[in-house]
């Protein structure tokens, strides 16, 4: 059986937090972004044989300590990496990097994902298999991946009706609430170009945000979004942002030492 191609895009950058608050951690964000890379180069390695994977980093500026040090991560990770510097800078310029080389250069399923999310060593294995069989459960359907359980989707103003379906190793639900970190096919990315491509403004204006530009595509009739219970990801952005029932410094706790 031929293995589906997988285009992994990581934004990087120590640059300030573009939502401009304080993170939760004590750590700095160089070692923030390289604890979570770590993650991810070791989700990677989880999910070898379920496809061919490739991952992308484009780089908006880091310091040079961390730039080293990323080279020096996936040099010893055995995973076939691109490394791109960003020519301009800022989130709507990473952004705008990020979905165009995914269109010009992605084959099948592309992983979009942002550098301050800490990732399970079966994310991505989670999301292929999961992917594998809802296709076929949703024929003529296209079904997308967001790897976090995110609390979010449990406020009175955002909860709605989901359906809870079983995977191979956990439920998933289905949800509108997205954040950039997805797991999407190039034909979707392609057919919903314009909801990517409005994402890609984020910050220029308040009425542009995952809610009029990304979660648009969720609720559009046969396109179907999955977030899994419990979570393959944390965002290691603000403490309301740790999926329930999560112990957020085990996970740390399991890659700060190997990622330092």
């Amino acid at each position: 059986m031929q293995l589906p191609e997988l285009e992994v895009i990581l934004r990087t950058s120590t640059g300030p937090n573009v939502h401009m608050g304080k993170r939760f951690v004590t750590f700095n964000k160089e070692t923030l972004l390289l604890g979570c890379l770590y993650s991810l180069l070791e989700t990677i390695k989880e999910a070898h044989g379920l496809a061919n994977i490739h991952l992308t980093i484009i780089d908006d500026h880091s310091v040079p300590t961390a730039k080293s040090s990323m080279r020096l991560m996936v040099a010893a990770s055995a995973v076939p990496v691109t490394l791109v510097d960003l020519e301009g800078t800022g989130n709507r310029a990473s952004l705008s990097a990020v979905y165009e080389y995914a269109r010009n250069n992605a084959k099948e399923l592309i992983y979009f994902v942002e550098d301050d999310y800490l990732h399970a060593k079966n994310a991505i294995s989670e999301m292929l298999s999961a992917y594998v069989d809802f296709q076929k459960r949703l024929a003529g359907s296209e079904v997308g991946f967001f790897p976090v359980d995110y609390p979010d989707v449990y406020l009175p103003d955002i909860i709605s009706p989901a359906r809870l379906v079983l995977g191979e190793h956990r439920h998933w639900r289905t949800t509108n609430y997205t954040t950039g970190t997805i797991l999407v096919s190039k034909k979707l990315l392609l057919k919903c170009w314009y909801n990517f491509l409005g994402f890609s403004l984020y910050g220029l204006a308040p009425e542009i945000y995952e809610g009029t530009t990304l979660n648009k595509i969720w609720k559009e009739e046969n396109n179907f979004m999955f977030s899994p219970i419990p979570t393959l990801a944390i965002h290691m952005q603000f403490q309301e942002n740790i999926p329930p029932f999560t112990d957020w410094r085990k996970w740390w706790d399991n890659y700060s030492h190997a990622s330092s």
